[in-house]
């Protein structure tokens, strides 16, 4: 498997067991927060590691009936691809990243510019010439795909597929993590909202009823007041 050594420097080879290890502990660095903000970190360590032009964790929204590219690594190709407007795949357009969420299927082809089933944005506009699709789990159900992609043909491996399946599912559970993250602080601000609106109304409470208290004694007097005696602050003759 190719890695990129950086502009102007030759590729190197890394081990793959290296190469696991080495998207594992960057996966294990990225602290629990936004759920986007972690695929992106995700993204950029696997296009590290793998040499990729571009990586992409597309979500289904189901909103707009559409893979959407919550997480992309921060590339040439992937801002281009935010640019064409290609970071949205409506289901119904099809393709091969369509194909993988809808089957669970791994795909991997080497030679895109002569795959009828792929895209035309990803062919021409893009450039893309290997294409690796691996399906996206987050909490056990199906939420998208992870895909790489490299603007030389035959790129990707077999073992590059088979670590590519791997990784996912471990971005899977880095996910599902800032997922639950999310859940927690939105939980907890609701809560820390509905206690201050508890203490809120306590204190107003409290304090109406110090307002009241008077008003109500008075009333109390007058009710037990004899009908037709005197009226406050009358004299008698």
């Amino acid at each position: 498997m190719k890695i990129a050594a950086g502009d102007g420097m030759e590729a190197t080879h890394v081990s793959l067991p290296q190469r696991m290890l080495e998207i594992l502990e960057g996966l294990l660095r990225i602290p629990a927060g936004d759920l986007q903000v972690t695929l992106i970190h995700a993204c950029d360590l696997i296009a590290a590691a793998t040499g990729a032009d571009k990586i992409d964790a597309f979500l289904y929204d189901a909103g707009r009936d559409s893979l959407v590219a919550l997480g992309t690594s921060n590339q040439p190709l992937s801002a281009l691809q935010r640019k064409l407007g290609l970071d949205v795949l409506p289901v119904s357009n099809g393709g091969r990243s369509v194909q993988v969420y809808q089957t669970g299927k791994v795909f991997l082809h080497g030679d895109v510019q002569n795959d009828a089933g792929e895209l035309k944005g990803l062919k021409e506009a893009l450039g893309v010439r290997s294409h690796l699709g691996v399906p996206f789990d987050v909490g056990g159900e199906r939420r998208g795909v992870l895909l790489a992609a490299s603007l030389k043909p035959d790129f990707f491996t077999e073992e590059d597929a088979r670590m590519a399946e791997t990784v996912t599912r471990w971005v899977g559970l880095v996910a599902h993590r800032a997922e639950l993250a999310e859940a927690i602080r939105e939980n907890a601000t609701r809560q820390g909202r509905r206690a201050g609106a508890e203490e809120l109304m306590t204190t107003l409470a409290h304090d109406l009823r110090n307002f009241l208290s008077p008003i109500r004694v008075r009333l109390e007097i007058l009710r037990h007041r004899p009908r037709g005696g005197p009226q406050e602050g009358s004299t008698d003759d």
